[in-house]
């Protein structure tokens, strides 16, 4: 692509040379005003109408998606002097700082949360620098700049000294419009490239829930398992209670906050449950040795293990503890220890991950706030049980038959990062003028 004809330096180590004639400032020198939104509101006043709300969770890719509306007691009359403008820009300050959108149309009774709201100058593009704030420029910046150790924020003084680069009006709106066609083209590809991702998401499912409820012989005679949505299953299987085959009784870890400490034991809890592995990136806190040793005395998990979330937003999930490592649970966990001269392991987990567990989780959990299973209701959930020899057969298809399905995601999802890393280089190029689009 073409460039320009002569370069200067910006000042800013991650900007490097603008061209010549463009200006290099703050943000505050192209707003007008710039504004925080009012706090969260209690999310028992939301509702399916009435004064729309726009939150952190609102902001993805650059757009605004979703909606959600508040109930109009609870709408505060002082705070309707923060209305949003058409071409606001409106940027996530808590969380995941720097994120941000353009309002579409004007809106004069709004709530925004955790929000702050920039009305633009005229005489500038608001499509060009809502560019400029997502892509590195601002992704950099907002890195250096947030505060915060349990959350990142920004404030309005912070996203007022953004540094900016300031082409003429004309060349922000070519900018814009290129990248708007360029991005939308990349964003399509990477949507099919996403669904493709879920397809095969879906066959590893399927496949899954076929050999561990009809076993790996399409000719084995058949009998009815007496759950409607479970069919028939192979004449010879079991089909056991969850508390016939562990080794001990289904527990889960303590029922009180413990101190945390900088280092010591990981202490777990739902949230690091993810994609049906342990992620100890999220683990809750670490808890002294002592402590354990305490907490240990009623559940302690060891490799093999299955942990099972039974409270909360993601109940029903699990994983198998992988590794040797020394570490313990919070009582949103449950652990199921399978009684191995019964059942496989490896075997039981793939049961637990079928969709005929899920809907069984499902059906006997209880609901308030949050969905909730207890220990007894787990121990009396049912699982087809075949031989060992035959569950051990099971297990090394699913994982050969998985583990080809996994390399092609792998693919796909190698594919889908080079993508977004380009879409954020051409987006770099363009905004701080490397590359001429006129």
């Amino acid at each position: 692509m073409r460039t320009y004809d002569n370069y200067k330096e910006s000042g800013i180590q991650w900007i490097g040379e603008i061209p010549g004639r463009w200006i290099n400032a703050s943000f505050r020198r192209i707003c007008e005003r710039n504004i925080v939104g009012i706090a969260e509101a209690a999310t028992d006043s939301y509702n399916e109408k009435g004064v729309p709300i726009l939150r952190s969770t609102n902001i993805k890719n650059g757009v605004i998606q979703g909606e959600i509306y508040l109930i109009d007691e609870a709408f505060d009359e002082k705070n309707k002097s923060k209305r949003l403008f058409k071409n606001d820009i409106i940027t996530v300050r808590t969380g995941y700082p720097g994120q941000s959108a353009i309002i579409t149309e004007e809106l004069h009774n709004c709530q925004c949360f955790t929000l702050l709201i920039s009305t633009l100058k005229s005489n500038v593009n608001p499509k060009f620098y809502n560019f400029y704030i997502n892509g590195y420029c601002g992704v950099k910046y907002f890195e250096i700049t947030a505060w915060g150790s349990a959350q990142l924020n920004i404030s309005v003084p912070i996203l007022q000294e953004l540094p900016i680069t300031i082409p003429p009006i004309e060349e922000q709106t070519a900018i814009a419009n290129y990248l708007d066609s360029k991005t939308t083209e990349i964003d399509q590809v990477v949507a099919d490239k996403e669904a493709l991702v879920s397809l095969y998401e879906e066959e590893k499912k399927a496949l899954i829930n076929e050999a561990v409820t009809k076993g790996l012989n399409a000719d084995a005679k058949l009998k009815p398992s007496g759950i409607d949505w479970l069919g028939e299953v192979p004449e010879h299987w079991e089909y056991i209670s969850i508390k016939r085959i562990v080794e001990t009784k289904v527990t889960d870890g303590p029922h009180e906050s413990p101190d945390f400490i900088e280092e010591g034991v990981s202490f777990i809890s739902a949230e690091a449950i993810k994609e049906n592995k342990i992620d100890f990136g999220s683990c809750r806190g670490y808890i002294s040795k002592e402590l354990d040793e305490i907490y240990s005395k009623k559940c302690k998990p060891r490799k093999e293990d299955i942990l099972l979330v039974k409270s909360g937003s993601t109940t029903g999930k699990v994983a198998m503890v992988e590794t040797d490592l020394n570490f313990n649970i919070w009582s949103p966990l449950a652990l199921i220890r399978s009684n191995k001269d019964l059942v496989n392991s490896t075997y039981f987990f793939y049961s637990l991950l079928s969709e005929q567990f899920k809907t069984l989780v499902e059906l006997f959990w209880s609901f308030g706030t949050q969905p909730n299973i207890g220990m007894n209701v787990i121990e009396n959930l049912k699982i087809a049980v075949p031989p060992l020899s035959e569950q051990t057969a099971i297990v090394q298809y699913i994982e050969s038959e998985t583990a080809n399905i996994n390399d092609k995601i792998n693919q796909i999802k190698q594919e889908i990062d080079l993508l977004k890393e380009y879409r954020q280089a051409l987006i770099f190029e363009a905004v701080t003028g490397k590359v001429r689009v006129d």
